[in-house]
């Protein structure tokens, strides 16, 4: 049952952030990855050597084989994760365009906002304008 708690959380939280955040959910998405295939190399490993006795070559095999040496619930989370990610993407989506209200912003304080944050103040402002009279 952990196993899919753990699904559930990497599948939703990858939807949500590939909704919000596209760089962050590519990020996250790298990094599930590999640090899901250093867990799974002992899996995979065993399951080479069981390929081994079989006499399978196809590097496919060996993966599935050592897919197949894992518990039925693992499979079943494992499998789960995508479906878990497009619940995520789906119930963003939903919360974006049908219960989040839009914030209306007047010009005014979309400007003062921005001023804000590059640091512009009057002073600037004044020191600004007198070097563009110097130049004309």
């Amino acid at each position: 049952m952990i196993y899919l708690f753990y699904a559930l959380l990497i599948g939703v939280s990858l939807g949500i952030l590939s909704t919000y955040q596209t760089k962050l959910f590519l990020s996250g998405l790298f990094t599930t990855l590999v640090l899901g295939g250093l867990f799974l190399r002992p899996i995979i490993l065993v399951g080479a050597s069981a390929s081994a006795t079989t006499g399978r070559t196809n590097p496919f095999a060996v993966y599935i084989d050592g897919f197949l040496m894992l518990p039925p619930l693992l499979q079943i989370a494992i499998y789960s994760v995508p479906a878990f990610f497009f619940l995520g993407r789906f119930g963003a989506w939903f919360y974006l365009e049908f219960i989040k209200q839009e914030e209306v912003i007047t010009e005014e304080e979309r400007r003062k906002r921005i001023k804000a944050a590059h640091g512009w103040n009057a002073e600037k402002d004044r020191e600004f304008s007198s070097k563009i009279r110097i130049r004309r």
